[in-house]
């Protein structure tokens, strides 16, 4: 009766899981624009051949060579599902239901009874799944497949047994399949392999027979060695900004900062006079806390801590941050918070790990409180959101524009617009006006063309963050834009010159 009753209690907490999961994922699923990264995997998937899509991938510009089992994966889905905004951000809810799941079975082996619906809570509200939860890219898959990674390397009772050690290596195996830079992942099962040896828990030879999946490693090993030399480098962020720059915007966001402080936007052109005073308060609220939580963190892991789970993973978590250093020195590219994102899995274990052995309740609490109001910021608040693109075609959709933009033409592509060459420009309703590149001269010789082509349409230019802070000024500089200058419209890293 009592093991019934248990076994009750665990399916319904398991379900209250996936039920809070599937809110946090459905509200406010399509209410942001598609962006760059988004509209790439939409121009790669939407072809009919499952073989065109991998061949596309391959001469792709960006990361996307790197990702071939998510393509094929989102490919499947959008046959099934649609290319609507709702269909292609849904491919997270299985990786988010797989996350769900292990967050709850770490946080009720970790915590007390009291304790495990603030453990697991910590997963659901963590900043990074929930910024994560709504893109259509691999990134929630990849923070799932980490804490699986973490559970089954450090967590499962019976770590030396062959069903546990296929899960880890078809873990790793689905995790690199999914993004190639999940390979550095694997030093959490590395580390788990330390600390259990530390504990005199390890049969070695049952660990050697995960060498039979050699011939998948080498598989994705000649994958990604023949990406890299197709492509003659390595696409993962920008080829500009330092090692430390990379280091401190992931570290911004995985600690949770992303959604207190500056927007992306503004945190790329280094807008400090942009911090509220709000915004300052709760970035040293947070400051003080995590603070707080590396005092317990040193405390812990300076006593017998070879032995500890938390040395080993807090172990995984620096090998992490030099893998991906290392990369950037030797490639000379920078990377993103979205491309360390185990890094993410690791820091909430951590969290309540410590919340377990020190049971700091008010500091846990507050804690939780401004995770919430990260995360509720990155799903709800218009500013911490990527360009929008949406609005922009909507807005100018009902009025009569000509318009030249700066930006990327898949996004424009998906919400109906060409996007072409000034001497390809014939339908005003269907297209939009490439100047990316463009120098001011160039854009002002269009403007005077099309004021006498079109003397019945007003004209619009829409210029992309990246962009903005260099030419804002000097556009206001140029006597053509004196008019349209009257009247200027934001749309979230996208300025758009209005004539009335």
């Amino acid at each position: 009766m009592k093991q019934f009753i248990k076994n009750k209690e665990k399916i319904l907490t398991i379900s209250l899981v996936i039920i809070t999961t599937s809110i946090f994922l459905l509200i406010g699923i399509n209410n942001k624009s598609i962006w760059i990264d988004e509209g790439l995997i939409f121009n790669l998937i939407k072809s009919s051949n499952v073989i065109d899509v991998l061949k596309n991938a391959l001469i792709a510009s960006g990361s996307e060579k790197q990702m071939p089992l998510f393509l094929v994966f989102s490919w499947l889905w959008s046959r099934i599902f649609g290319f609507s905004e709702i269909a292609m951000r849904s491919v997270n809810v299985l990786p988010a239901f797989l996350y769900a799941i292990y967050g709850y079975k770490i946080a009720s082996m970790v915590c007390k009874k009291k304790q495990v619906w603030l453990g697991t809570l910590f997963f659901l509200i963590n900043p990074m799944f929930i910024a994560y939860l709504n893109e259509a890219r691999p990134y929630i898959a990849l923070l799932a497949f980490a804490l699986v990674l973490i559970y089954h390397s450090f967590y499962e009772k019976d770590f030396n047994s062959k069903k546990n050690i296929v899960i880890i290596h078809l873990c790793i195996l689905l995790g690199i399949s999914f993004h190639l830079l999940f390979v550095f992942s694997a030093c959490i099962y590395a580390c788990g392999i330390l600390y259990h040896y530390k504990n005199n828990n390890l049969i070695f030879k049952n660990h050697l027979k995960g060498l039979l999946f050699l011939p998948l490693y080498i598989l994705i090993l000649g994958y990604m060695a023949f990406t890299f030399y197709y492509s003659s480098s390595l696409s993962i962020g920008n080829a500009s900004g330092s090692v430390i720059s990379s280091l401190v915007v992931s570290i911004y966001y995985i600690f949770g900062y992303g959604g207190l402080g500056l927007s992306r936007n503004d945190l790329r052109s280094f807008s400090l006079s942009n911090i509220t005073p709000i915004m300052a308060i709760l970035i040293f609220a947070l400051s003080l806390i995590l603070i707080l939580f590396v005092i317990k963190l040193i405390k812990n892991i300076t006593k017998n801590s070879l032995n500890k789970r938390t040395f080993w993973l807090f172990g995984s978590a620096l090998i992490l941050i030099v893998c991906f250093s290392l990369l950037a020195i030797v490639f000379k590219y920078s990377f993103w918070e979205r491309h360390i994102i185990s890094l993410s899995a690791i820091f909430i274990v951590l969290i309540i790990e410590l919340i377990s052995i020190y049971n700091m309740r008010y500091l846990s609490l507050a804690l939780v409180l401004l995770f919430t109001i990260s995360s509720m910021n990155f799903r709800f608040n218009y500013y911490y959101g990527n360009e929008d693109y949406k609005t922009v075609v909507n807005d100018l959709n009902e009025n009569n524009y000509i318009v030249m933009a700066q930006g990327t033409s898949e996004v424009l592509e998906y919400y109906g617009k060409q996007f072409v060459k000034s001497e390809d420009f014939n339908n005003p309703k269907k297209q939009f006006i490439n100047i990316n590149n463009y120098s001011l001269s160039e854009v002002n010789e269009l403007i005077q063309k099309y004021k006498s082509e079109y003397d019945n349409m007003n004209i619009a230019i829409v210029l992309t963050s990246r962009t903005i802070n260099d030419k804002y000024k000097l556009y206001h500089e140029i006597d053509s834009f004196n008019l349209l200058s009257e009247d200027i419209l934001d749309y979230r890293g996208l300025k758009c010159f209005v004539s009335k």
